[in-house]
């Protein structure tokens, strides 16, 4: 049997009424790979992907330029869409055929919900995912630039 496990990105969360990140080791990648052997598991059922990292919501905005300071413009277009570390890793991963698994921690908000749903829906499981009562689920605002 084989044994992958991927961590890429960990955030550690904070109990003081949010899920702010109480230490960055976003530039952190570790891949290990163990093999053991077993004649009782089928050839394609015995590889196991684990990722430990980031999940959150990107709400991607377009403009057609960057505003100056104190400016107001509008977004030609807008996108609302997973994101983070670890759940854009897996969901590669799944998408390519494999079975993999998130560790991560999101709260019980839409957001929350929504990161789940999408992720389940590109075939990641989900179920250690540990769901927060309180706090607010991680979200990032992305503007870009239409001229570049």
């Amino acid at each position: 049997m084989e044994l992958c496990f991927v961590v890429y990105g960990f955030s550690c969360y904070s109990q003081r009424g949010s899920l702010g990140c109480c230490r960055d080791l976003s530039s952190v990648s570790v891949t290990i790979t163990v093999t053991m052997s077993s004649d009782s598991i089928p050839e394609n059922e015995h590889l196991i992907l684990l990722g430990c990292g980031s999940v959150s919501i990107d709400l991607l905005a377009t403009v057609a330029a960057y505003p100056k300071p104190d400016e107001k413009i509008r977004s030609t277009s807008f996108k609302v869409e997973g994101g983070g570390n670890a759940a854009n890793a897996l969901t590669c991963a799944a998408r390519l055929g494999l079975k993999p698994r998130l560790i991560s921690k999101v709260a019980d908000d839409t957001h929350g919900r929504a990161i789940i749903d999408e992720l389940q829906a590109d075939g990641v499981d989900t179920s250690f995912i540990v769901v927060s009562e309180e706090g607010t689920s991680p979200f990032t605002y992305i503007i870009v630039d239409s001229q570049t």
